[in-house]
């Protein structure tokens, strides 16, 4: 015999309670929350304007894409290529770090990341490089774009 309805709505209610504290209790962390904002923040923006270009879901440029979470965090191929909590270990990090004229330097359109840029990757890493799954995690491929004004 089902549940009476007040059974049903007592389910429900505490159901949603646990969910809600849960996610509460994931950002509750101050790391992981300001992780969160610099992901939203000026990370996915850089990676959608300035990074994926080269590293999508048909251009995996050194088998990095940036549209795959799990290729960013996986340890398989080429991965890990950001290691939470290591900037140092982290080949991201090591790429937009590199002195502008290093073969290895990323971005490799010749412009260098604003200092804002490379403080919010490097925060985002060390703080837990908080990434969500799903949509809100998804990154797409935007009009390429050099904030001209960074550089005057």
């Amino acid at each position: 015999m089902p549940p009476s309805f007040s059974k049903r709505f007592f389910l429900s209610i505490a159901a949603t309670t646990l969910a809600v504290a849960g996610c509460q209790t994931k950002l509750a962390d101050p790391s992981l929350a300001l992780s969160a904002k610099h992901f939203h923040g000026p990370v996915k923006n850089l990676l959608e304007h300035r990074c994926i270009h080269c590293h999508h879901d048909n251009q995996p440029n050194a088998g990095l894409n940036f549209q795959d979470r799990r290729t960013v965090f996986d340890k398989a191929g080429n991965g890990p290529f950001v290691v939470p909590g290591d900037p140092e270990a982290s080949k991201v990090w090591k790429a937009v770090s590199l002195p502008k004229h290093h073969a290895r330097f990323m971005p490799g359109d010749g412009w260098d990341l604003s200092q804002r840029h490379l403080q919010g990757v490097r925060e985002w890493i060390e703080k837990g490089a908080y990434w969500p799954e799903g949509r809100q995690g998804k990154l797409r491929v935007k009009n390429y774009e050099v904030e001209l004004d960074d550089y005057l």
